[in-house]
């Protein structure tokens, strides 16, 4: 008896701690994960998708992070972080080569951002102008859904996961599942939180080399084998399997930002975006070392679009990929 109360003691204590405690802070290290860029036909109604579905706080521009050509950017701080990554919203060009990508397009396919309210932030995206991709029979009571924003590009929106694992995180999961389940959804209240951008590749395992190599990106969590009827209805597409592995992007504790990468049994033929397409076209990094880096990239299989000058660089990872690398 005086084992189990210790121990019970023990993780209330584990409970009050992991419960006051910032997660997803800003760490100092080489590489800081810092922006995704998504280039749109409309830019400001785009940008107002996002701060009133998921509440998104507009910021002044970053400066640093202009792409090739580009003329203006809204930038945006993602949520769920007092100091994290943002969202730049930039025009694309007037004869785009390609629209926003598919779920199963190879290239930065869809954002993940979890809340406490799945059902009330879905129901809060459609009535900014977004749609629904998944094809579940009760939306209302699902864990995980596929959305899309006003111009095409893939939102994944599920219940927070218990990362790091202690007993805050998974009471906030639990009662995340006992909400939708009571079907008790209150989208003013709903906290939400960015958690990945997620990568479709020919073989998820060599991205996730390429991205160990060059900017120290681990793997995190449980390896992914989706197939049934359940990840069919997720994505919309029949007789799939997935496969991957999410890796922690580096600059943030324990349970923050990843590349969730993924390779599908059936692959769609766009992609990945170039600097001319609509959609998710770019990430961006601040470096201790821009030409470390670069030349860390290139070694291991990427291409140089632009040179360092001034402190940026542009380049892609193995799959072709845009990334943004900034002098820190």
């Amino acid at each position: 008896m005086i084992t189990v109360i210790g121990l019970l003691a023990l993780f209330i204590v584990w409970g009050v701690v992991s419960a006051r405690r910032e997660y997803y802070a800003r760490t100092d290290d080489q590489h800081i994960f810092q922006n995704v860029t998504i280039a749109a036909v409309h830019p400001a109604a785009l940008a107002s998708f996002y701060i009133e579905a998921l509440g998104c706080e507009i910021i002044p521009a970053d400066g640093g992070f202009e792409l090739p050509g580009e003329s203006s950017a809204i930038v945006l701080r993602l949520p769920g972080y007092r100091q994290g990554p943002t969202l730049r919203i930039i025009p694309c060009s007037t004869s785009p080569l390609c629209g926003p990508l598919e779920v199963n397009d190879r290239g930065y396919a869809h954002l993940c951002f979890e809340t406490n309210d799945v059902p009330g932030l879905v129901q809060k995206a459609v009535e900014a102008g977004g749609t629904i991709s998944s094809t579940f029979d009760r939306i209302e009571k699902s864990l995980s859904v596929y959305t899309k924003d006003p111009e095409g590009n893939t939102i994944e929106v599920h219940i927070p996961l218990p990362a790091p694992f202690n007993p805050y995180t998974f009471y906030r999961a639990l009662k995340s599942v006992w909400q939708i389940k009571r079907r008790r959804s209150d989208p003013q209240r709903s906290k939400v939180r960015f958690i990945h951008v997620n990568i479709i590749s020919e073989d998820w395992k060599e991205t996730a080399e390429f991205y160990r190599k060059t900017i120290h990106a681990r793997p995190t969590g449980m390896k992914r084998d989706y197939k049934g009827l359940f990840i069919e209805q997720m994505v919309g597409i029949k007789g799939v399997t997935v496969k991957g592995r999410h890796i922690a992007l580096p600059g943030y504790r324990n349970g923050g930002p990843t590349f969730e990468l993924f390779t599908y049994n059936k692959p769609a033929n766009q992609g990945p975006p170039g600097l001319a397409d609509r959609g998710i076209i770019a990430t961006g990094f601040l470096v201790h070392d821009l030409m470390q880096t670069v030349t860390a990239i290139e070694t291991a299989g990427g291409q140089i679009i632009r040179r360092p000058e001034n402190g940026m660089a542009v380049v892609t990872d193995r799959d072709r990929n845009i990334i943004q690398l900034v002098q820190r």
